[in-house]
């Protein structure tokens, strides 16, 4: 190995990166498609995230990731949640006040 060698891995690792957007707003079928990559995670997706592969949740309820950071353990370098959406006691939605 060449001495450049290591810092050739965090390039693999973030060209590796697959980004699953959506507007939340909009979700239908593919907030579904998420949820499902999300708890029933098929073994081509499991061993993808082995190899580095790192998806992107977008708009997800804030109950769902609590639910994948607390049980999924193995699963957690290969997730990032954006824009996760928090529901009040009240039943509504709570934005940041960046969000419009």
């Amino acid at each position: 190995m060449s001495k450049s060698s290591p810092r050739l891995l965090p390039m693999l690792a973030l060209l590796s990166v697959m980004v699953v957007i959506s507007d939340p707003s909009d979700a239908g079928d593919f907030g579904q498609w998420q949820y499902e990559q999300l708890v029933r995670p098929n073994e081509a997706q499991l061993a993808m995230e082995q190899q580095g592969r790192v998806n992107i949740y977008d708009g997800l309820r804030e109950s769902d990731v609590d639910w994948a950071l607390d049980t999924q353990f193995e699963r957690i370098d290969s997730m990032m949640f954006v824009r996760t959406i928090r529901v009040t006691e009240a039943g509504e939605l709570e934005m940041d006040s960046d969000c419009d």
